[in-house]
């Protein structure tokens, strides 16, 4: 019985020495690390250098949500259309999806 309660005590002064241990160094460290950063935020394109594609057009797309090229090239003319005011015949006439989808950084 005595080496139980030795064992016993020994065991209580052990898990209170880490448990101390852990409060005084380990829970102080892990709320100073930074949280994670999110992803990266990618600049918008220059949609002006599109063909068909003007300052007050890039102005309205950027507007709807669409920043990138691969933005511009997920949609259709038509979802583009009805975001932006934009006639779907010109963004089908000028191939905006189309020139905006060989711009695609891989």
């Amino acid at each position: 019985m005595r080496r139980f309660l030795e064992g016993f005590v020994f065991g209580i002064a052990i898990g209170a020495l880490l448990g101390w241990l852990s409060q005084r160094y380990l829970w102080p460290a892990l709320q100073t690390v930074p949280a994670r950063p999110g992803p990266a935020e990618v600049p918008p394109d220059d949609f002006v250098v599109l063909h068909g594609v003007g300052p007050a057009f890039a102005e309205r797309l950027h507007e709807a949500g669409i920043h990138t090229y691969a933005d511009l090239a997920r949609l259709t003319p038509e979802e583009v259309a009805g975001r932006c005011q934009v006639p779907a015949w010109r963004i089908r006439r000028d191939d905006w999806i189309g020139q905006a989808a060989a711009r695609v950084r891989p």
